[in-house]
């Protein structure tokens, strides 16, 4: 808020005027371009934004395309081997069957032999019992209930001996079997031991990298649709440059002129004062105009300097290589006065305007600054008579010492106190009859009564 009620010049300001990174905010405040610069600003970060997230993906895409191939690699090879859960537990035990199918062949043979099949087997001599007990029973009844326990037991060996007869049946002496689980158990172990050390985890790994490639193929896509933005982002940051550029440049010949106006007023006639503008092209800029790539930043493609010639005939130089420091006071109240007409700023604080100037030179200051005051409330801080002699309304500011503390006071002079301090300034301090007179002088031609 302060901004737009005050603008007020300090004595650093000399030397900001000597930065040329400087000089595009004198431009675009005369040219009333801030709003195209805000908009640049805003185009520009929201190009950089998407920039940076292209970058990323980039990055992204290119360590996930390092392991593309070894990821693929390793999922076929997982995939191809059909693991499923407990398998290789069901094939060790396969193998340990196929490896002693012959020993486990003749037991079985021998089993059903000895339970079922021979002169003097199990189920023989239970049946021969089971008859005598029959004829034991037949003499007490209460023996009936241990011949059907020994019929029962009768009945669960022949099961067993049937159970042994179909596993004989179904053993085989196959060596080409063993050999093929040996090997599968073999791929499977290889891929345990290189995936994780168990079923789970190579399942598990599996997942991971199935879930990696297709994250990369999304990342492709999510490449593409930046891109697209990207470039649509180009365009319009590209098209607020243009638009911008074009106001500049019409501008700074406005401001030329104006400041060559007001360099007149101030004791500078015949300089020549001019605003350049350039814009550097750059293959890899991101602002793109009539086929042409341009470095930029947050407030557009142009870089903005001033240049003068202080006297006619001179050549037009870098304001910061040429300008002395009366001429750059100056220069710097003719940008003030001149920018406060278009800010509509309606106080304007002048903060030792003075520096490096004296004579006709502050006076023609001090003339310009009360023409300024036409149309604006100015305050201004001067220690030349020349200057002061010009206000309305004078202050003197004095400091003094009080309960042992420097303050300092400000108070208003008119009449003979403000003759007196005039002479004060004119006399470096001394009020001598001379300086009297000639402070009433300089009063009464600045159009003030003196006393």
């Amino acid at each position: 808020m302060g901004d737009v009620l005050v603008d007020i010049h300090g004595q650093h300001e000399h030397q900001a005027l000597l930065r040329e990174e400087t000089h595009i905010g004198f431009l675009d405040r005369f040219g009333g371009l801030e709003p195209l610069v805000e908009e640049v600003g805003r185009l520009y970060g929201e190009f950089v934004e998407l920039q940076e997230r292209l970058r990323d993906l980039k990055d992204r895409q290119r360590a996930v395309s390092e392991r593309r191939e070894l990821y693929a690699f390793q999922l076929r090879e997982i995939e191809e081997a059909e693991l499923q859960p407990g398998e290789i537990g069901r094939l060790e035990e396969e193998r340990k069957v196929l490896e002693n199918a012959e020993e486990l062949l003749e037991a079985a043979s021998a089993l059903v032999n000895l339970l079922y099949e021979g002169e003097d087997s199990v189920v023989a001599r239970l049946s021969q019992g089971i008859r005598t007990m029959e004829e034991m029973a037949k003499l007490d009844p209460s023996l009936k209930e241990q011949v059907d326990l020994c019929r029962g037991l009768l009945y669960e060996v022949e099961d067993v001996a049937g159970f042994f007869r179909e596993y004989a049946g179904k053993i085989e002496v196959d060596p080409e079997r063993l050999e093929e689980v040996q090997e599968r158990l073999e791929v499977l172990k290889r891929l345990v031991r290189k995936y994780g050390g168990s079923e789970e985890a190579v399942l598990r790994y599996r997942d991971f990298v199935r879930g990696e490639l297709e994250a990369s193929e999304g990342l492709e896509e999510e490449m593409r649709e930046v891109e697209v933005r990207l470039e649509e982002a180009r365009g319009a940051l590209s098209e607020a440059c243009r638009t911008l550029s074009d106001a500049r440049r019409e501008a700074a010949g406005k401001l030329s002129e104006a400041v060559e106006d007001a360099l007149s007023d101030l004791g500078m006639k015949g300089a020549s004062f001019r605003v350049h503008l350039e814009a550097e092209e750059d293959p890899e800029g991101p602002v793109e105009i009539e086929g042409r790539r341009f470095r930029a930043g947050p407030s557009g493609i142009d870089t903005c300097r001033f240049f003068l010639a202080a006297n006619p005939g001179e050549g037009l130089r870098p304001l910061a290589q040429v300008a002395s420091g009366g001429e750059i006071s100056r220069i710097m109240l003719a940008l003030k006065s001149i920018l406060a007409e278009v800010d509509a700023v309606p106080t304007a604080v002048f903060d030792e305007i003075d520096i490096g100037i004296s004579g006709r030179t502050a006076d023609a200051v001090g003339r310009k600054l009360k023409d300024f005051s036409r149309f604006h409330q100015v305050l201004s801080i001067t220690h030349l008579p020349q200057i002061a002699r010009m206000a309305d309304l004078h202050l003197v500011a004095r400091k003094r010492r009080k309960r042992g503390r420097t303050v300092a006071e400000v108070f208003q002079v008119e009449g003979e106190e403000r003759v007196r301090e005039l002479a004060r300034l004119l006399g470096g301090g001394r009020i001598s009859p001379t300086a009297r007179r000639y402070a009433e002088e300089m009063l009464r031609e600045a159009g003030h009564a003196p006393a």
